[in-house]
């Protein structure tokens, strides 16, 4: 299975778009399942999980901790908000409404960080959007 990440794209052969019959012949049935307020759906699975809309087509792909892909520059799970930005630059923006960061120069991939044992704020979560 292909791990690179792809802004506005996909992961792991699942594309923004697919319906989720493409994605259950690619990765089987999800251990978990639920409902969305807006009328979608999530499915959960190791260490990713899948949003669709009502319609049963892919919106967002989410990589949480434990996920090994990368984009191809590599930018992935785990790594430091120091490390990000020496690698895409200083445009990291914060959206209050949705809580997420994202580069402005670089659609279609947001993040959330978390803090370490450190204290250190690292990616958490990687979410492919359009």
């Amino acid at each position: 299975m292909d791990e690179i990440i792809i802004p506005t794209v996909g992961v792991a052969g699942i594309k923004l778009g697919d319906e989720k019959e493409t994605v259950l012949n690619v990765l089987g049935a999800p251990p978990n399942e639920s409902s969305l307020s807006n009328n979608g759906l999530k499915c959960e699975y190791d260490n990713f999980d899948i949003y669709f809309d009502k319609s049963s087509n892919v919106t967002q792909i989410g990589l949480r901790k434990g996920y090994p892909g990368k984009t191809e520059d590599g930018v992935g799970v785990g790594m430091t908000k120091s490390e990000l930005e020496n690698l895409w630059g200083l445009g990291l923006s914060y959206n209050k409404e949705d809580e997420y960061w994202e580069f402005l120069s670089k659609p279609g991939i947001l993040f959330e960080f978390e803090k370490d044992e450190k204290g250190e704020e690292v990616v958490s979560v990687i979410y492919i959007v359009n």
